[in-house]
């Protein structure tokens, strides 16, 4: 290699970062257990009740690493949905 070769790459690879610090990807994407953790559930509940309803947002699926989904649509969905108007727990009882 040249010091010519070594330069064009050098100036590709500047272009390249360029690029990537200019596009809007999230900078991580959430697992199951990020869901449940924002909800403050296990990842099994987040799994099992949250990540399939009808309105949460569609995963991203990635071969080999599974299902992920993009950490603000998340919290959007949740902040219009919440937990669907459930409580968590058994009710209390009343003074009779």
């Amino acid at each position: 290699m040249t010091s010519q070769d070594i330069q064009a790459i050098n100036s590709l690879l500047e272009d390249i970062l360029q690029e990537l610090k200019k596009s809007t990807l999230p900078q991580r994407l959430w697992d199951s257990a990020d869901v449940g953790a924002y909800m403050g559930v296990k990842r099994s509940t987040a799994l099992a009740h949250i990540c399939n309803q009808p309105w949460f947002p569609k995963a991203q699926k990635i071969p080999g690493v599974g299902r992920r989904w993009v950490p603000q649509e998340v919290m959007d969905a949740i902040r219009i949905h919440g937990n669907g108007g459930k409580t968590r727990g058994r009710p209390r009882r009343t003074a009779a």
